[in-house]
């Protein structure tokens, strides 16, 4: 079983999406669910910021695993 959900949390200067998506397979006892934060900032004078916060936790086998990623990006 796969779920996605994307909304938007904040759309004026800056942009502030989060996406969750889960997977399920419950045959193999195995899921995995991740959280992710995007933020988009405004035009800064022909500059502009991007910055993801992903939260992604996971079972398989028996052994749970929790993971935080980021990224980030100035283009000019």
């Amino acid at each position: 079983m796969k779920l996605e959900l994307e909304s938007n949390l904040y759309d004026e200067d800056w942009n502030v999406e989060l996406d969750v998506e889960a997977e399920i397979k419950q045959q193999k006892q195995e899921r995995e669910v991740r959280a992710e934060v995007k933020v988009i900032s405004p035009d800064f004078s022909g500059a502009k910021l991007w910055f993801n916060l992903a939260v992604v936790s996971g079972q398989a086998a028996g052994a749970e695993s929790k993971d935080v990623e980021t990224k980030g990006n100035v283009s000019y």
